[in-house]
């Protein structure tokens, strides 16, 4: 039984690329023959990129006159990304053979499959994607069955504006599972209904992930940063606690970034491969993050963490956190840090996540097993 699967496949983000080969060895596991849909949205080709890049403002003078170097370093970092990132897809990921970049594409020539079926990420965010993307709720499938697995919402309500679409397409669903429990929440408040999974870097064991990351690349102990969000956060200036916890536990900074321009507290790894992002979590003596996929792999590498909350979009590490008892990880004043345990047991986090797979596991079997006899 061959399933189609759409996600976020082409950005620049290592929770993305790492979901999608999740996804791909979760379902192939499952005996399925999966295949992804090769789509980028025209936001994320690449010459968009460069041009918003090129065109966006400064607000100052310094600002203003630093720009034209900032261009081109994070035009260079754009080169690189594409290499770790695309290479990294090309490599363990089975994708459609023909490119997409709109969905009118993919209505007029649509991959062909049994079931069809929206992967993790963001898929139904309508902010976060910049309006509805039709695509991402497989509405050029026609009459064939649609799943989602693992999908996020990422708000606790749909705008307004988008509200009647957005729930007119999701209803065409033969079965949902979604990644917080708030997008359950909010879908069983419109008489849908949906099975709250984990995110698919979940469902897969740290002990996996360990096996596939590179070899440990710096000696001294160290704090790991992996900060995706430059605007503000909810109640901590971000650097400031990336300061004093590393002053509080005799730590060097290590910080992943994704351009060569970022200008941050810290020693910089730009864009590593893939497999070394594992590693840099593996190995890291904590972490402080404001990304849910850092939070997330923290958490299954059993890596001591804090995690700081970014203004929007907080929901998905809010409930990733509630469903395996360690709220207090989130550092939402300074003072926190003083009182801030560097040894963290997992034993129960660890038993929480291997009952929960278990659960995934079954729901996932007796659903789409169904699923499979509809279509026939």
């Amino acid at each position: 039984m061959k399933i189609s699967i759409i996600t976020v496949l082409n950005t620049i983000n290592y929770g993305s690329v790492l979901q999608t080969y999740a996804t791909q060895k979760y379902l192939s596991d499952m005996g399925f023959d999966t295949e992804f849909v090769d789509f980028s949205r025209k936001d994320q080709k690449y010459g968009q990129i460069v041009k918003k890049t090129i065109f966006s403002k400064r607000n100052n003078l310094k600002q203003m006159i630093k720009k034209p170097i900032k261009d081109a370093l994070d035009i260079i970092s754009l080169g690189k990304s594409y290499r770790v990132f695309r290479g990294f897809l090309n490599r363990n990921i089975k994708m459609s053979k023909i490119s997409y970049g709109s969905f009118e594409e993919l209505v007029v020539n649509p991959p062909l499959a049994d079931i069809y079926c929206t992967g993790s990420d963001q898929m139904w965010n309508s902010f976060w994607n910049n309006g509805i993307e039709k695509s991402f709720f497989l509405d050029y499938a026609q009459e064939k069955p649609r799943i989602a697995f693992c999908t996020s919402i990422g708000m606790t309500e749909f705008p307004i504006k988008d509200k009647e679409i957005l729930l007119r397409l999701i209803k065409k669903y033969s079965f949902i599972s979604v990644r917080e429990k708030s997008a359950e929440l909010l879908l069983k408040k419109y008489g849908i209904s949906a099975y709250t999974a984990m995110d698919p870097t979940l469902l897969i064991e740290g002990c996996f992930w360990k096996k596939m990351a590179t070899k440990r690349s710096v000696a001294r102990p160290y704090l790991l940063v992996y900060q995706l969000h430059y605007d503000k956060h909810q109640g901590v200036v971000f650097n400031e606690a990336v300061r004093k916890i590393a002053e509080s536990f005799g730590l060097d900074i290590i910080r992943i970034t994704y351009s060569i321009s970022d200008i941050q507290l810290g020693k910089k790894i730009v864009l590593p491969k893939v497999e070394e992002f594992i590693s840099l979590f593996a190995n890291a003596d904590y972490v402080i993050t404001d990304s849910f996929h850092g939070t997330a792999f923290s958490v299954n590498l059993n890596r001591p963490f804090s995690v700081i909350y970014p203004e929007q979009f907080s929901t998905r590490i809010e409930c990733l956190l509630q469903l395996i008892g360690m709220e207090e990880r989130k550092l939402s004043n300074i003072n926190q840090i003083i009182g801030l345990e560097r040894d963290i047991s997992f034993d129960k986090v660890n038993e929480i996540l291997k009952n929960k797979r278990e659960e995934c596991k079954h729901i996932f079997q007796e659903r789409l097993k169904t699923v499979c006899l509809e279509k026939e």
